[in-house]
């Protein structure tokens, strides 16, 4: 019985507070915050509190936005952090894509400088001058005695950079790298 009067107490309670009235305290509440705000701005926390010190409501609500700040300003370090280490791993994912394209070009230029022999730089005369030639191409005009010459010479520039291999069904051709 006296559990029951009290939730009936309790529901006439509830329902008395009305959003309105709910919504009147908090306006007051963040008008008293305001100004605890404008007067801490000219003065040290310490005057602030002294203040209102009279009224322990205050104190709790400010206390409680000072807490709510704190999270909020939490929250953009944690996503600022996040941003940050994205960054950073796309910065490393380049200087290696960097230093990956570096050697490749290192090697590539050590291969300019190689000195090719006289049979080598006519092929890669003849394939420039053509646009593409196959190894059939290069024996009649080199006059190699047979194509695995003509095609052996072809795959060796090719895998030194200077070629390309395209082929066209079963013809193979090569064009300049």
């Amino acid at each position: 019985m006296i559990n029951q009067d009290k939730s009936e107490h309790d529901s006439k309670i509830s329902e008395t507070i009305s959003q309105d009235t709910i919504n009147h305290v908090s306006d007051e509440v963040n008008h008293l915050y305001n100004i605890s705000v404008s007067l801490a701005k000219e003065a040290k926390l310490d005057d602030v509190l002294v203040f209102f010190k009279d009224n322990p409501s205050f104190v709790g609500l400010f206390v409680y936005k000072l807490l709510q700040e704190k999270q909020e300003q939490s929250k953009v370090i944690r996503e600022l952090c996040k941003k940050y280490e994205l960054v950073q791993r796309q910065n490393e994912e380049m200087l290696f894509l960097l230093k990956q394209n570096q050697q490749v070009h290192n090697d590539s230029s050590q291969k300019e400088f190689k000195i090719l022999s006289e049979q080598d730089n006519k092929i890669l005369d003849f394939v420039e001058k053509q646009g593409k030639a196959s190894a059939n191409d290069i024996q009649g005009a080199l006059n190699y005695k047979g194509q695995n010459g003509a095609s052996a010479r072809l795959n060796k520039l090719t895998n030194e950079g200077h070629l390309k291999k395209i082929r066209a069904g079963k013809q193979v051709y090569f064009i300049m790298h």
